[in-house]
């Protein structure tokens, strides 16, 4: 049977999302520099412009501009090629940090949105394996948690027939037994031949 896709991830724009962590340095960084190159080129005491290039400026960048760099670029590496699809088979997709992702349903316990990442994380056997910045993140979990639950209902009925099934065979070879028994009785058959029968059908 071939396999059907049900969903596919939307992601959030995550290098938008990284220039503006990029932005907020540089923001930063004008804003604590900008007034000490000034103040510094209007001394009196021989200090000018390059001073503030050569000796603040990579001060003021490491404490100001530089973290912001480096937090950008961890985000967009962390979430960047995140991806999740929904089949009605499995789960597949790349989680964060690149980690390739390929989950049939039976491996799948249960599945939550979170909130601070706006996300999706499914939750196996060795713990939750999250999938973050997801537009759809609230339709995805709804469709993965409708297939597990008509998986869990197929196990259930299944699960029903075959209880079923060992009873259904009593009965029909209690029927059965009560016939030769009413043919006995007719003089149809011998004692014989109902003793015979009867442990063919009890399995004696």
């Amino acid at each position: 049977m071939e396999e059907k896709i049900i969903i596919k991830s939307v992601q959030y724009n995550i290098k938008l999302i990284s220039l503006i962590i990029v932005g907020i340095g540089v923001v930063l960084f004008i804003w604590l520099g900008l007034p000490l190159a000034i103040d510094i080129s209007n001394r009196r005491d021989g200090l000018d412009l390059s001073y503030f290039l050569t000796s603040a400026f990579p001060y003021y960048a490491c404490f100001t501009l530089l973290p912001f760099l480096i937090l950008a670029g961890l985000f967009y590496w962390y979430c960047s090629r995140i991806s999740i699809t929904v089949s009605d088979k499995r789960v597949f997709g790349t989680a964060v940090f690149g980690q390739r992702v390929d989950l049939p349903f039976d491996m799948i316990s249960a599945v939550k949105t979170t909130r601070l990442w706006r996300g999706i994380a499914v939750a196996t056997a060795s713990g939750f394996i999250r999938f973050v910045w997801i537009k759809n993140a609230a339709e995805i979990h709804t469709e993965i948690n409708r297939l597990l639950l008509e998986r869990q209902d197929k196990r259930a009925a299944s699960a029903a027939r075959q209880e079923a099934a060992p009873q259904s065979n009593a009965t029909a070879g209690a029927e059965e037994l009560k016939r030769y028994k009413e043919l006995l009785d007719s003089g149809v058959i011998t004692q014989e031949e109902f003793d015979a029968k009867k442990k063919q059908i009890l399995g004696l």
